[in-house]
């Protein structure tokens, strides 16, 4: 019996592969192969596009067991030899299970991250970061050496681990060092929550179901002080659903492809392959470069201009639906580039909490710039609408000088109409062209947010809140004795 199970498993393993994509087919095969459920020769046969043998030995003392694989020759769990292989296949061609399935909701929007060493941000250009990755949700920077209360000059929602104010130099007494900032676009789909953080190198918030640790690990730290964050008493909170970004410092010629190794980087190599990570860099990005400095020709490897490493990482704890990593080619201002990962999210973001009016910061029309600023970006906007409409006016008032000119109406139809315009369409145009000029002129205000828990509250939340105020009141209304003791017990 075991033996005819054993066959009716490679049959339905084989055909598996068979339906795999073909890039997939191999790795897939060599997993079922270590796993001892193939063999060698099996595996080599499938990968060539035959098939393996199924037949069973009759001379094997199994007549009971046959004899109940005849009466359920329908099965494929006691069909063998051929029988075995179709059934087997059955089992893989998926279209009967999902015609019976429902269909399947739409795939959550993607998740973009960005994270870039600044290594000095200038408030006053922050807008030149954010214009240039306006297509990505966040964006973490490092070393951005902003000091608190300081802000930064944008529309995007910010979160700061603020850096330190530079010591025992007396030209920089103003300026910072260290710092992390997250910057959250405001068309991002999902609530980010930013975490409270001990270490003034890390910054943490969740974002969905997604821890996220952005990390600036200078190269002052110790091999020793950078392990106590992952792996000492007060090390960061690291589930399956992990992702860190951010500066590393650390280089690895097996890991990232990278021209040098340091102790960080073995050490950091060492840690991700026995925990099972993925440092997508590795996978998806293997060799290029995050920092190129021409500064530093001194230091640069044969062959090169300018002195490149591969510092600035993303590793998630489990694998990515759909990731795709890019390394930009952008002067922003340092010698870094910015590191992008894009990827779908297992869940879907929350229901946008409803607001009945768009705000823009209107109190900037003050200003006389601004409303100039303002007009003119609507003649712009405005300018289609006005094209369709004088079209309009023009064929009105020919015909009337057609009209007043002849007693018939008889050559009227050498006069060209155009489309008329539609109203509808007419009044979403001009409302767009007035909303897409505030946007550029002032900037849209975001809605004041939930006060107290509001932000937490849910349906689910408010009907048990009801529920108990609705138990209350029954139990007051109730009389005394027996009555309050029977809705105490309920």
């Amino acid at each position: 019996m075991i033996y005819i199970l054993n066959k009716l498993q490679q049959a339905r393993l084989a055909r598996g592969i068979q339906h795999a994509r073909q890039y997939l087919r191999s790795a897939i095969a060599r997993d079922f192969q270590r796993q001892g459920f193939l063999s060698s020769e099996q595996v080599e046969t499938i990968l060539r596009g035959g098939s393996i043998s199924t037949s069973v030995n009759t001379d094997m003392d199994t007549q009971g067991f046959e004899s109940s694989a005849a009466s359920s020759s329908s099965s494929p769990v006691f069909a063998t030899g051929a029988a075995a292989s179709s059934l087997a296949g059955a089992v893989f061609e998926s279209a009967s299970l999902s015609s019976s399935l429902p269909p399947s909701s739409p795939a959550p929007p993607a998740l973009t991250l960005t994270t870039w060493n600044a290594n000095g941000l200038v408030r006053q250009t922050v807008n030149t970061v954010t214009d240039y990755l306006s297509d990505f949700s966040l964006i973490f920077i490092t070393e951005t050496w902003l000091l608190p209360p300081l802000r930064f000059p944008t529309t995007w929602q910010q979160f700061h681990t603020y850096g330190k104010r530079v010591s025992g130099d007396p030209h920089h007494t103003h300026r910072g060092q260290q710092g992390i900032t997250l910057f959250v676009n405001p068309t991002c789909p999902y609530p980010v929550m930013p975490l409270p953080s001990r270490s003034p190198y890390v910054f943490s918030c969740r974002v969905s179901k997604y821890l996220i640790h952005c990390l600036y690990l200078p190269p002052s730290l110790s091999d020793q002080e950078v392990a106590t964050l992952f792996e000492g008493p007060d090390a960061l909170e690291q589930d399956a659903n992990t992702i860190l970004c951010g500066d590393f410092n650390a280089r690895s010629q097996a890991l990232l492809g990278d021209t040098a190794t340091y102790t960080r980087g073995s050490w950091l190599h060492e840690f991700i392959l026995s925990n099972g990570l993925h440092c997508w860099n590795a996978l998806l990005a293997y060799g290029i470069p995050t920092l190129s400095s021409p500064s530093r020709l001194d230091n640069a490897q044969v062959g090169h201009t300018s002195w490149n490493s591969i510092v600035d990482l993303i590793i998630s704890y489990s694998p990515l639906l759909e990731p795709t990593m890019t390394i930009h080619d952008a002067n922003l201002g340092s010698d870094r580039v910015p590191v992008s990962l894009s990827f779908v999210p297992t869940t879907a973001p929350p229901p946008a909490a409803p607001h009945p009016r768009l705000l823009w910061k209107l109190s900037l029309l003050d200003d006389h710039k601004s409303v100039e600023h303002y007009r003119a970006l609507f003649r712009v906007e405005i300018s289609p609408i006005k094209t369709a409409l004088l079209a309009e006016v023009k064929y009105t008032l020919d015909m009337l000088n057609h009209n007043h000119s002849t007693s018939t109406h008889a050559n009227s139809s050498n006069i060209s109409r155009p489309h008329p315009p539609d109203v509808d369409m007419l009044a979403d145009s001009l409302t767009r062209a007035i909303h897409t000029s505030l946007d550029k002129s002032v900037g849209r205000q975001k809605p004041p947010g939930p006060r107290g828990n509001a932000r937490f509250w849910t349906d689910s939340l408010q009907h048990l809140v009801e529920l108990r105020e609705d138990a209350r009141r029954a139990w007051k209304r109730a009389p005394e004795g027996v009555g309050k003791a029977l809705h105490n017990c309920l």
